[in-house]
């Protein structure tokens, strides 16, 4: 009989122990997810600002290009 009594002291709070954990876990979760999407949505910052800074350095070379073509023509 003591052992049942026992037992039941003891499962009692495991179960809520339990259940912490759970919630817990799912409030990791949660915020993983949340880190994950910020850092994807910095990364496709960084793309684009690369692929801007690699568009911006071309067209600036192409037109120091046509101008010194120009003035060597002239």
């Amino acid at each position: 009989m003591k052992n049942k009594k026992l037992q039941k002291l003891i499962q009692k709070p495991l179960r809520f122990h339990h259940q912490d954990i759970h919630e817990e876990l799912e409030e990791i979760k949660e915020q993983l997810n949340y880190v994950i999407c910020q850092m994807q949505v910095m990364q496709q910052r960084i793309d684009e600002q690369q692929q801007d800074s690699v568009l911006r350095v071309s067209e600036h070379d192409d037109t120091l290009r046509g101008q010194n073509f120009g003035l060597g023509s002239k």
